[in-house]
């Protein structure tokens, strides 16, 4: 089979960068070579499936590979938008913070290990490639001193999935943070959306909505409206009084907001990034569900933050355990990766799902348009 890779460039200040040479290797041989174009954009078609390692380079910036796995027949590979480092960067200290995807809560004892490099994986081939460089501390902290340049951390711990994060140094780089998902139950499924600390839109609060089935064969919109924040199945409503243990778990709840009480929030500009949430479907149903990022904070003046949502660095993962699968084997269970499109908008639409549809179930939708309220979402 083959498929296509598309991607975009992007300056430390998240203007699009032109020239860029984009060298493509399968198994350790070129593919195909590229440039971005004045958007910053590119495109190459055709390629064989399997793990592509892309090279990013250009005069005056610090190169940089990023990894990824063209795996289906047909598919449109959307790699995760690069910002390349200027090469009068200098090497520097960076940190960051473990917490639970789900109660927030930080994590000690996680184990940390790095490779040079955006987006790698821990695998059998290049785990020799892997440093370990320790665990996180009391309160979830770690902090690393690298040479200017992207790296990958994988962060793991017994009873949770791997994580990974693209982090880099260019002087001192702190709150470089990353959340672990506890290992689901079969049928469960969890939406994680995280942005980082990003010039030029440090303020931006983004938003997860879910639009979910019913028992009423409608549609419910999950998001972070204290009325819309869980939805239980044994009601067809968003409380459950006198529901027994298992029909309050029988839910799809936003876990984790990213609001004024998080812990980055400051009184003149509150929940400012690094940001993530998390939704918990516990009980995948038949019907389509359908989520979407809504950047709230320009969302009441769209022409002047058009581009923010695009350049936010913005990106979703899904972790899916279908009934039937090993929860525990990460190998297993079902991870999709999603990342804003180079567009306009302060809407991103991101992908459906439907337990009838073809192949994993997913389809990305990957669309920008524009909403001013967060109830019009869906």
């Amino acid at each position: 089979g083959s498929g296509t890779i598309t991607g975009s460039v992007q300056m430390d200040n998240g203007s699009p960068l032109s020239g860029v040479s984009l060298s493509d290797e399968l198994w350790g041989s070129t593919v195909a070579t590229t440039t971005s174009d004045s958007d910053g954009d590119f495109s190459q078609t055709s390629l064989a499936l399997g793990r592509h390692s892309v090279t990013y380079s250009k005069s005056g910036y610090f190169g940089l590979t990023s990894s990824e796995l063209l795996e289906t027949d047909g598919q449109t590979l959307n790699l995760e938008t690069v910002r390349m480092l200027p090469d009068n960067c200098t090497s520097g200290t960076m940190s960051g913070t473990i917490t639970n995807a789900v109660t927030g809560d930080n994590m000690s004892g996680v184990h940390q290990h790095v490779i040079t490099g955006m987006n790698k994986v821990y695998r059998s081939d290049n785990w020799r490639q892997w440093s370990s460089f320790g665990y996180t501390d009391s309160i979830g902290a770690w902090s690393l001193s690298k040479d200017a340049g992207w790296y990958t951390i994988m962060s793991h711990v017994s009873g949770y999935y791997w994580g990974y994060n693209n982090v880099y140094s260019c002087g001192n780089q702190p709150k470089q943070n990353n959340s672990l998902r506890k290992e689901l139950n079969e049928g469960e499924m969890s939406i994680l959306l995280k942005w980082p600390i990003t010039s030029p839109v440090t303020g931006t609060d983004l938003d997860s909505h879910l639009q979910i089935p019913d028992n009423a064969s409608n549609k419910f919109h999950v998001y972070y409206s204290n009325s819309k924040k869980t939805f239980y199945y044994a009601t067809n409503t968003n409380t459950c009084g006198s529901c027994s243990s298992d029909q309050l778990s029988d839910n799809v709840s936003l876990d984790k907001d990213h609001n004024p009480s998080s812990p980055s929030a400051t009184p003149s500009y509150p929940a400012t990034p690094p940001g993530d949430e998390t939704i918990t479907i516990s009980k995948v149903r038949s019907g389509t569900y359908s989520f979407s990022v809504h950047n709230l904070t320009n969302s009441d003046n769209s022409s002047n933050y058009k581009t923010n949502l695009a350049q936010s660095r913005a990106k979703v993962r899904v972790i899916y355990c279908p009934v039937g699968t090993d929860c525990s084997d990460q190998e297993a269970v079902i991870e999709k990766k999603f990342h804003p499109p180079n567009d306009n908008g302060t809407l991103w639409r991101v992908f459906t799902f439907s337990t009838s549809g073809s192949g994993s179930g997913f389809t990305r939708l990957r669309t920008m348009s524009y909403e001013s309220q967060p109830a019009d979402v869906y």
